[in-house]
């Protein structure tokens, strides 16, 4: 796999983004980005998170480009804490429509044979 530097750049010119513009989208200043450009410093796991969303990359995929993988079980882990951190936000009735959501998805792989 290339460095994340040269990861970062593919996936920019993929996505069409500048960095300037991904600065912007994830509330970060444009010189953050043109160091990890560089590769003088490496985006936080706040800043991961971020750019998994912005990219739309799994975090594991970012965390291979720098080399540094988590445990499965830890990515798992924030990885439910964000969501059910992002659920209890919603209103109780968007709530009940997410959950409805969820739980079909879930028959619906488990029907697949994927879960």
């Amino acid at each position: 796999m290339a460095s994340f530097p040269q990861w970062l750049s593919d996936r920019l010119r993929r996505e069409d983004i500048t960095p300037a513009d991904l600065a912007r989208r994830i509330q970060r200043s444009p010189s953050a980005v043109y160091q990890w450009l560089s590769g003088e410093t490496h985006p936080s796991d706040e800043n991961i998170r971020r750019l998994s969303r912005v990219l739309r990359v799994d975090r594991l995929v970012i965390y291979q480009a720098l080399g540094k993988l988590k445990p499965p079980e830890q990515l798992r882990e924030e990885l439910a804490a964000e969501a059910l951190a992002i659920l209890e936000a919603l209103p109780p009735q968007s709530q009940e429509l997410a959950i409805r959501i969820l739980r079909d998805l879930q028959e619906h792989q488990e029907s697949e044979g994927t879960a």
